[in-house]
């Protein structure tokens, strides 16, 4: 003052510090890729000399499902427990000046889930005469779009690594089928090797008619009688059950779609017609 007293205050420091702290995620943690795990695991480190805090979040396909803030650093946490689905990672920090830094986001996909299966054809215990025949499937999975699939017959895999866009109707067809019954499957898996196979059907290729005895009555036959008892057998490669029918002079005159193959079987016809 005017009297020449005076008076200090105390001396205070002050930062200037512009600079973004460095983060990073530390081994170990789960990187961006597809897993057959139910389980996350995030490591931050920051290197900041005025270091505040750092959170780790956590979202799915819904939204924010964890948030996590520690003061130090390094960090780590390891989310468990979590059910099939995708994931993203990422961790924030700020310093005591307010500057920040991000990590960048990691997508990671779990799938501990194998596809599921629509056998759409050829329906089980088909029938044809044909000797080629078209399968067709449907596999449907929740997180990989593509798959690929083996088409197995007769307990052999006939075609392998089949190309298959999940839930989408994929045809292959194999030729040159013997006469036989012949089992069939698909099975397919994802990207992680998540496999499943179908249930089995069977199919029946047959290529030749059956053959006919007939027992009685034999050529030539003479009767006064009206009513004629016809016998005879039918016998097949493939089928256990026939379908048959008699004719006189050209004419239907019964049918029986149940034949048993092999087996000796009449049919009674009335009021036959006099003449041959």
């Amino acid at each position: 003052d005017s009297a020449g007293n005076s008076n200090s205050t105390t001396t205070r420091n002050i930062t200037i510090d512009t600079t973004n702290p460095l983060i990073d995620l530390a081994s170990p943690y789960t990187q961006t890729g597809n897993y057959t795990q139910t389980y996350i695991e995030a490591n931050i480190s920051v290197t900041d000399a005025n270091f505040a805090n750092l959170t780790i979040y956590l979202y799915n396909t819904s939204g924010l499902i964890y948030s996590n803030t520690s003061t130090s650093s390094p960090y780590s946490i390891n989310y468990t427990g979590l059910s099939d689905g995708i994931y993203y990672l990422n961790a924030t920090t700020y310093d005591l000046a307010g500057n920040y830094n991000s990590t960048a986001t990691q997508t990671i996909i779990l799938d501990n889930t194998a596809p599921t299966f629509t056998l759409n054809s050829p329906a089980d215990t088909f029938n044809t005469s044909s000797t080629e025949i078209n399968f067709n499937w449907t596999a449907t999975d929740a997180l990989d779009s593509s798959l690929l699939c083996n088409l197995t017959i007769d307990g052999v895999v006939n075609a392998s690594d089949i190309s298959t866009t999940s839930a989408t109707a994929t045809n292959y067809s194999v030729s040159g089928f013997t006469e036989a019954t012949h089992t069939w499957n698909m099975t397919c898996w994802d990207s992680l090797n998540n496999t499943n196979t179908s249930s089995t059907r069977t199919f029946t290729i047959d290529t030749t008619g059956p053959t006919i005895t007939l027992n009685s009555p034999a050529n030539t036959f003479n009767t006064s009688s009206t009513t004629v008892t016809f016998n005879f057998t039918a016998t097949d490669n493939t089928q256990t059950t026939l379908n048959c029918s008699v004719y006189v002079n050209n004419t239907l005159q019964d049918t029986n779609s149940s034949v048993n193959n092999g087996t000796a079987t009449t049919f009674t016809i009335a009021s036959i017609t006099e003449g041959v």
